[in-house]
């Protein structure tokens, strides 16, 4: 779903956590067309003050510690090994540095364009 955009030039614009379990992240791509990233049954997210910076692009993890935390905090709050299973760790790169300005632990995302 993710490999359909380019995300490199794009910035975040806005970030929302909804009750129904779900982060939305609203992008604008380099062409300035607005879409919103819904990352469903999310578990954990880091924001490294990632609004109106540019985005290099999306790096998806199957493994990371970002992961095994979220796994741990999981279990010991007393949730079950399969909502452990397939966890993905979604990363927006900076377009300037080497780091991680928006890091999202969820099961799923899909995109929904503006």
């Amino acid at each position: 779903m993710l490999n359909q955009y380019k995300f490199e030039d794009g910035m975040i614009k806005g970030v929302k956590i909804n009750n129904s379990n779900t982060v939305e992240v609203t992008f604008c791509l380099w062409d300035d067309k607005l879409i919103n990233i819904i990352f469903n049954n999310y578990y954990k997210l880091k924001d490294n003050n990632s609004i109106n910076i540019d985005i290099g692009g999306i790096v998806i993890s199957l493994e990371s510690a970002f992961i095994d935390e979220a796994r741990k905090d999981i279990l010991d709050g007393n949730g079950s090994s399969e909502e452990t299973q397939g966890l993905k760790h979604f990363s927006f790169i900076s377009a300037w540095e080497d780091k991680a300005l928006l890091e999202i632990i969820a099961h799923s995302v899909k995109v929904v364009e503006l």
